[in-house]
């Protein structure tokens, strides 16, 4: 699959500073989507990590999760 201009150079696997340079947010905030669900992640020893195909997924889709929403969280 193509992958966009955004994540080119990026690894398959992106860790939670790298998904925040993409997004251009804090780190920390990174971490708190993922553990929320807002975010796609999964736990590697204790690091959040995010695979490249579903990080471009959710850019694709307007920044959105389809199975939360920033709204869920309040």
């Amino acid at each position: 699959d193509e992958v966009i201009p955004e994540l080119r150079g990026y690894p398959s696997v992106l860790r939670t500073d790298e998904v925040a340079e993409v997004l251009r947010m804090e780190t920390t905030r990174v971490s708190h989507l993922m553990r929320k669900g807002g975010l796609p992640g999964f736990k590697v020893g204790g690091e959040w990590r995010c695979l490249r195909s579903a990080l471009q997924a959710f850019i694709l889709a307007g920044g959105s999760n389809s199975s939360h929403t920033e709204a869920s969280e309040e």
